[in-house]
């Protein structure tokens, strides 16, 4: 297999794409003022709003791809298991989303900071860091398996 050949109608598409989410950037950037407003939306948005957002972007690739192959492979337990996750999420947003909120702090790294010191925020920060990059190849991995081999089938 010699990989997926783009043609000049998906690069189109892709420009299209990119120039609008810039053209929606540049929009919405006028009404604001400072790093907060872009933020954190001036602190205007409500925090279920916020928590929804924080959980929707949670899903990818890999949870849609990977969750019901797993289902399929093994049986209802993951299926089970995964009915937790509202259950546990939306009370945990609920807590640390206006928590956050009314410490005015923009990130749990700057609680840290304000609890702790600069260490530990720095300490938290690189292995988060980490941790996501690696989540992420997975994704990627998993995404360009799974297009392979319907391609196959």
């Amino acid at each position: 297999m010699n990989g997926i050949q783009l043609t000049n109608l998906d690069y189109g598409a892709m420009i299209v794409y990119l120039l609008a989410v810039v053209a929606l950037g540049f929009y919405f950037s006028k009404s604001e003022k400072n790093s907060e407003d872009f933020l954190l939306g001036g602190r205007s948005i409500p925090f279920m709003a916020v928590g929804i957002s924080c959980m929707m972007s949670m899903l990818s690739t890999y949870s849609l791809v990977m969750v019901p192959g797993e289902i399929f492979n093994n049986g209802l337990s993951l299926w089970v298991l995964n009915l937790s996750i509202p259950i546990l999420q939306i009370p945990a947003f609920l807590i640390f989303i206006r928590f956050y909120f009314k410490l005015n702090s923009f990130t749990p790294f700057e609680y840290l900071e304000y609890r702790y010191d600069k260490q530990v925020r720095l300490l938290v920060a690189v292995l988060y860091t980490y941790s996501r990059a690696i989540y992420l190849a997975m994704v990627l991995f998993a995404t360009k398996f799974f297009f392979c081999f319907s391609i196959l089938l």
